[in-house]
């Protein structure tokens, strides 16, 4: 018997055990927690003060104060999380000082694509039908698979009222920069039957941080985001919805063709389309079931036109991805024990792949979790079998012990994987102006032994290619306090993640006209380990204060070795002396700060108006190895210190109509260099109508 067959006899059996202990469960010796809050932590609705892992809420009260467009926006102001430009000026998010491609983003429990050099861009999200944000921090794979090796974040939009009738609500932000943001969104309950319709409309000029650059930091664009929801309650047992989702995006795209020292300008679209059918029965108070479907299309295209050939630049990107799932969820005493099943499948299309590029898994999970009034614990596991690459089992185990009213203990480990993308697979890329290739994994073999014949081949460093690619993986731990105490609230995390198997671009092959050949290889074995704390104090009924900090400390464990070994050297910006480094001069992985500071100021002089002001600090780092010997040390480049100041200003005008503006980053702060997802002052004001 196959181990994935073994696997399967074990879910189908301990459905038949669950099922016959609750069979036995007399129905008034059931816990149902009734004001829950938190879904993305176990996929249940449980207490945030229950979770066993840490945890943060962005509320749409919040949202609505801090009178930012994007998602990126309001992510930059938490404790713990640093958004991060990347290649093709998307805007990821670095969690626990892990890269942006290992946080997961859903919205509404739903995996996001699109991603570019494996980075969802975050500035895409729209925050006007956020009902709330849920952010959970650490390895997160037991339950949601492969991308959640940082953690997750779960976008959840606003859902038509239960209440017969029509609401609606629209509102129009201008900001600096030439910013545009209208929205607008309508509900309406009738019977058994509820639909909403969202519409929100993006603009903007772009920016430029260098006067003296050919190009803009951020060229200008345009975004359409439509949402539609419907859903159908049967009876009080079963109800059905469905979520469609359509975002679009337009951009000036402009390319230097050197060979003709010209400029050439197109277009570059973007579109991602999604939909998702969720059906849910409800046995009996014991146990419900939940059938989820959910497909996805993205699209983008890059076009430049002219050179003598109207297609003479064409880049494509085609993806697909389907994923049904089932959950079968039973309540047992105290108890809550969750059986799972899907499959995911993925096609991607692209101009640098040579053919068409398929990823297939199946996947199976289970989850215990217990409540008790004091304590809670959740364990569980999730087993993804691959068909490109090693299959994976993800376990966790999270404790959360409540002392007393005031003070609570919570710890959680767990594993985490990112699985290989399909550029990483199946990329085919050569660059003719320059004569160098980069060749993934799964084609990297087959094209060096072509090369090699057509004579291109001087040397071949690397050429063992036939254990599959395999996934990064990681091991993360946390220890968090919590106390509390009248007006006076406050939390500590500390954390740490061993990920191993890191995927890297490395050379493999020298060319004869002196260009290296390039892949994707497991390399590295990397930490990033601190913690986080948050602290509030309501001063007065007028007043209150938020604090928050981060102390981060990253490494590459190999790079330690080799520095104790006394393998590096650098030279003295000031003595011009080449000198030994040790591992105290290593400053770590780069574009991470040591430091992260916050504090917030909430200040109602009245009943209708609101100051808030936020102020954050991030200690220097470095993007760059200046001094040629491949790590980031302290003879290399850092940024300054830098400080931002947010500050936004309420009026509600009457009953359904708010003013409100502001500034991000008031006193201008600008670094062309380090700082390139930061545009400068933005003004804005913004007005909101509740209908």
């Amino acid at each position: 018997m196959s181990c994935v067959r073994r696997i399967e006899f074990i879910f189908l059996f301990s459905l038949t055990v669950n099922w016959a202990v609750v069979s036995q469960t007399p129905p008034d010796s059931i816990d149902v927690y009734l004001d829950d809050v938190v879904v993305t932590a176990t996929r249940n609705a449980v207490k945030k003060s229950d979770v066993v892992v840490p945890i943060e809420i962005i509320t749409r009260e919040h949202i609505e104060q801090i009178g930012v467009s994007r998602l990126n926006e309001i992510l930059q102001e938490m404790t713990g999380l640093i958004t991060v430009p990347s290649f093709g000026g998307v805007e990821g998010v670095q969690l626990q000082g892990m890269e942006a491609d290992y946080t997961l983003i859903l919205i509404d429990g739903q995996p996001v694509f699109g991603r570019r050099s494996g980075v969802i861009d975050l500035s895409r999200f729209m925050i006007q039908n956020i009902e709330r944000i849920e952010i959970i921090k650490g390895a997160s794979s037991a339950l949601y698979g492969s991308e959640a090796l940082a953690g997750v974040i779960n976008i959840i939009t606003k859902k038509p009222d239960n209440k017969p009738g029509i609401s609606g609500n629209a509102a129009y932000r201008i900001a600096s920069f030439g910013t545009h943001d209208l929205s607008a969104g309508v509900s309406g309950t009738h019977g058994k039957h509820d639909a909403s319709v969202f519409v929100n409309y993006f603009k903007s000029d772009g920016f430029n941080l260098s006067e003296s650059e050919v190009f803009n930091t951020v060229e200008p664009f345009g975004n359409i985001t439509t949402q539609l929801r419907y859903g159908y309650r049967h009876s009080d047992k079963s109800r059905v919805r469905i979520d469609y989702r359509l975002f679009e995006q337009r951009q000036q795209y402009k390319l230097l063709n050197s060979a003709v020292e010209k400029i050439f300008e197109g277009t570059s679209t973007l579109s991602d389309q999604n939909i998702a059918l969720i059906a849910e029965h409800t046995f009996s108070n014991r146990s419900f079931l939940v059938f989820d479907a959910y497909a996805t299309h993205s699209w983008a295209e890059e076009l430049l036109p002219e050179f003598g050939d109207p297609m003479f630049e064409r880049n494509v990107y085609n993806q697909w991805f389907l994923r049904p799932e089932v959950r079968y969820v039973l309540r047992v005493k105290n108890a809550l024990v969750t059986n799972g099943a899907g499959l995911t499948s993925e096609v991607l299309n692209r101009s640098l792949f040579g053919e068409p590029a398929y990823l297939r898994s199946e996947y199976i999970f289970q989850q215990l979790e217990w409540y008790t009034g004091r304590f809670s614990l959740v364990a569980g596991y999730r087993y993804d079998h691959h068909h490109q690459f090693r299959s994976q089992f993800s376990p966790k185990l999270g404790i959360n012990y409540r002392f007393s009213d005031r003070f609570t203990v919570k710890s959680s480990m767990g594993y985490g994987y990112k699985a290989p993308d399909l550029r990483q697979l199946y990329f085919d890329f050569t660059l003719p102006a320059v004569g160098y290739s980069v060749f993934g994994y799964n084609v990297v073999e087959r094209r060096l032994k072509e090369l090699q014949q057509a004579g291109q081949i001087l040397a071949i460093r690397h050429s063992d290619f036939g254990d599959p690619l395999r996934p990064e993986s990681s091991v993360n731990s946390n220890l968090s306090f919590h106390y509390t105490h009248k007006a006076f609230s406050t939390d500590i995390n500390f954390f740490g993640n061993l990920i191993r198997d890191l995927i890297d671009v490395r050379a493999v092959a020298t060319k004869v006209n002196g260009q290296n050949v390039f892949t994707y290889l497991n390399v590295d074995r990397v930490y990033t380990a601190g913690l986080e704390w948050n602290g509030s104090y309501i001063i007065s009924p007028e007043w209150r204060v938020q604090a928050g900090y981060q102390l981060l400390y990253t490494g590459d464990l190999e790079v330690i070795g080799q520095l104790r070994e006394g393998k590096f050297f650098a030279r003295n910006p000031e003595s011009l002396q080449t000198i030994r480094l040790s591992t105290g001069d290593y400053h770590g992985l780069f574009n991470r700060s040591r430091h992260m500071a916050n504090a917030k100021i909430q200040y109602t002089p009245a009943d209708h108006t609101q100051l808030f002001i936020r102020i954050f600090y991030r200690s220097p780092f470095g993007l760059f190895d200046t001094n040629q010997n491949e790590i980031l040390d302290r003879y290399d480049t850092f940024s300054k210190p830098v400080w931002l100041v947010n500050l936004s200003v309420n009026h509600s005008l009457t009953k359904n109509i708010q003013l409100q503006y502001g500034a991000l980053n008031l006193f201008n702060y600008i670094d062309p260099v380090f700082l390139t997802n930061q545009p400068g002052r933005q003004l804005f004001t913004k007005l909101q109508f509740q209908l």
